[in-house]
C-alpha cells in the first residue's frame, strides 16, 4: 500500500464521520490552493490529516506513486517498472559545455512517465544492465515539464536511480501494457504493441534535415488479430536490433511506440528508446526458391513451395549468373519473413529439378477479380490508359514521383500505381500493350477499391510483341 493510502486510512479511522469522498475532495482542494504546483497527492493528504486533527504514523518508506509526480516537485523518491530505455546521447549546451543525456519511459499500474538522466548519471555503467520490465528505485530526483507540458522525473547529480534488488512488486509485467495491433490509435503514446510480422523488413540510412547527420530507420508491417496489417517505422534502428532469421509470422511486441497518421493510414512510429521484440533466432536456415523475376543484378523475386514470395536483396551479385525460372537453394546472410538479404558470404546454387511443387510464373499469375488488400500479386493484364507522371508533397515535406496506370484482364480493372523509382516503369507502358507484371502490392485505394503498387522487385515484362 502506499503511503497516500495509508495516510487516507489513517484520516478515515481517526474521523470515522468523514467518508472517502469528502478526503479527496479535501485533497484536491489543498492541491489547487498550496504549495504553487509544487505540492503532491502525497504532501497534499498530510496537510489535510494536520486540518483534521489526525496524526499520520511514519512509514518505513518515503516513496510516492507516478500519479503524484506534479512539475516542480523536489524529492521525488519512488519505486517503478522500466518500459523502455534510449541510449547515451551528447549535446552542447547554449554557454557551449558539454553534456549527456539518456530517457527512459516507466511505468505503474496506473501510469506512465518520462525520465531524464543528466550528465554523469547518463553514462553510469550500471545503467546498461537495466532492462525493459526491471524494476528500478528513484531517489531525490524532481519533476520538471517537458515539451509536451507532461511532468518528468530528473536524475541530476543529488539524485540516484538504479535497479532495485527487490524485484517483487505488484506492478505488473510489461504485459498489463500490452494491445494488439487492431486496436492501435493515432493518439496512443507510449503504447506496446503485439501482433505478427507480415511482409518485409527493411533498414536504410538518411540525412538529418535538421542537423545533416546521418540517421537510420527499421521498417516493417505488422498484423493484429484483425488480419490487418499496421506499419512500423522505428526510427535510430537497423537489422542489428533484430533477430537474423525470422520466421513468417513471428511474433512481435513494441515495446514504447506512438500512433500517428501516415500518407496510406495509421502507422506507428517508435525511436532510438523503442524495443522491438521479434520471435527468431541468429542461426540462418537455408530456403529453396524458384526465380520469378530480377530487377538488375540486386533485387530478386522468388517463391518457395508454399507459394510464399521471397524478396531477395543481392547486395555481392551472387544470383548474377542465374535467370527467371531457375530453382536455387539459398543460405542468405539474414531473413528477416518474407525478406533475405545476400552478401559475399551468402552461399547460392542451382538445383537440377523441375521440382513441380514449387509454382512457375504461369501459375502465380492471379485473376484481378480475385485480388485482395494485403497480398503480393504476379498479374498479366493490357493497359486500358496511362497517367503523367505527377509529384506529390508528403508530410514531411519531401516531393516524390507517382505514376498510375488502369489495366484489366477476362476479369475485370484495376489501377497499377508506381511511386519514386517505380514510376518511371509505369511511364513506358501506352494503351493496348499487354504486361506481366511481378510483384505487386495490393492496397486500399479511394471509394473502397483496391490498388496495385509496384514494388522494387516488380519487373514489367511485355506479352504481345513479336
Amino acid at each position: 500500500m502506499s503511503e497516500y493510502e495509508d495516510a487516507i486510512n489513517s484520516i478515515l479511522e481517526g474521523r470515522p464521520e468523514i467518508t472517502r469522498q469528502e478526503v479527496d475532495k479535501l485533497v484536491a482542494q489543498k492541491l489547487e490552493k498550496v504549495g504553487g504546483g509544487f505540492l503532491t497527492e502525497r504532501g497534499a493528504v498530510h496537510l489535510v490529516a494536520a486540518d483534521l486533527g489526525v496524526n499520520v504514523p511514519k512509514t518505513g518508506s518515503a516513496t510516492i506513486e507516478l500519479r503524484d509526480v506534479r512539475d516542480g516537485a523536489k524529492d521525488v523518491s519512488l519505486r517503478t517498472r522500466v518500459m523502455n530505455i534510449s541510449p547515451v546521447k551528447q549535446f552542447t549546451s547554449k554557454d557551449g559545455m558539454q553534456g549527456a543525456i539518456r530517457t527512459m519511459t516507466v511505468y505503474d499500474n496506473e501510469a506512465r512517465m518520462g525520465v531524464k538522466l543528466w550528465n554523469d548519471k547518463a553514462i553510469l555503467p550500471e545503467i546498461d544492465q537495466i532492462k525493459s520490465g526491471d524494476m528500478i528505485k528513484i531517489i531525490k530526483a524532481y519533476a520538471k515539464a517537458d515539451m509536451s507540458g507532461a511532468p518528468a522525473i530528473n536524475i541530476g547529480s543529488g539524485a540516484t536511480l538504479e535497479r532495485d534488488e527487490n524485484q517483487e512488486t505488484d506492478i505488473g509485467g510489461l504485459d498489463i501494457l500490452e494491445i494488439d495491433a487492431s486496436a492501435v490509435t493515432e493518439d496512443g503514446r507510449n503504447m506496446v504493441v503485439t501482433g505478427k510480422v507480415f511482409g518485409q523488413i527493411s533498414d536504410s540510412e538518411f540525412t538529418r534535415k535538421s542537423d545533416g547527420k546521418r540517421g537510420t530507420v527499421l521498417r516493417m508491417s505488422i498484423s493484429g488479430s484483425d488480419g490487418n496489417t499496421v506499419r512500423v517505422t522505428l526510427w535510430g534502428k537497423t537489422k542489428r536490433d533484430i533477430p537474423k532469421f525470422i520466421p513468417r509470422n513471428a511474433r512481435v511486441r513494441i515495446i514504447g511506440c506512438d500512433g500517428r497518421a501516415g500518407n496510406q493510414g495509421l502507422e506507428l512510429h517508435g525511436n532510438d528508446a523503442t524495443v522491438p521484440e521479434i520471435e527468431g533466432t541468429n542461426d540462418v536456415q537455408p530456403r529453396v526458391v524458384r526465380i520469378v523475376s530480377k530487377v538488375g543484378d540486386a533485387m530478386v523475386l522468388g517463391v518457395d513451395s508454399d507459394s510464399n514470395y521471397a524478396f531477395i536483396t543481392d547486395t555481392a551479385k551472387v544470383t548474377a549468373g542465374f535467370e527467371t525460372g531457375d530453382i536455387v537453394e539459398i543460405m542468405p546472410t539474414s531473413a528477416f519473413a518474407s525478406s533475405m538479404t545476400l552478401d559475399e558470404s551468402s552461399f547460392v546454387r542451382k538445383l537440377d529439378t523441375t521440382d513441380a511443387e514449387i509454382p512457375t510464373l504461369e501459375k502465380l499469375c492471379t485473376d484481378i477479380a480475385s485480388v485482395t488488400v494485403g497480398n503480393t500479386y504476379v498479374i498479366k493484364a493490357i493497359v486500358l490508359k496511362t497517367e503523367e507522371i505527377r509529384e506529390i508533397q508528403t508530410r514531411a515535406g519531401d516531393t516524390i514521383t507517382l505514376a498510375e496506370m488502369y489495366v484489366e484482364d477476362s476479369t475485370g480493372p484495376i489501377w497499377v500505381k508506381g511511386w519514386r523509382g517505380q514510376s518511371e516503369l509505369v511511364a513506358k507502358c501506352a494503351p493496348g500493350e499487354i504486361y506481366e507484371i511481378t510483384g505487386l502490392n495490393a492496397r486500399s485505394g479511394m471509394e473502397g477499391k483496391i490498388d496495385l503498387m509496384l514494388s522494387p522487385y516488380s519487373a514489367l515484362t511485355r506479352q504481345d510483341e513479336s
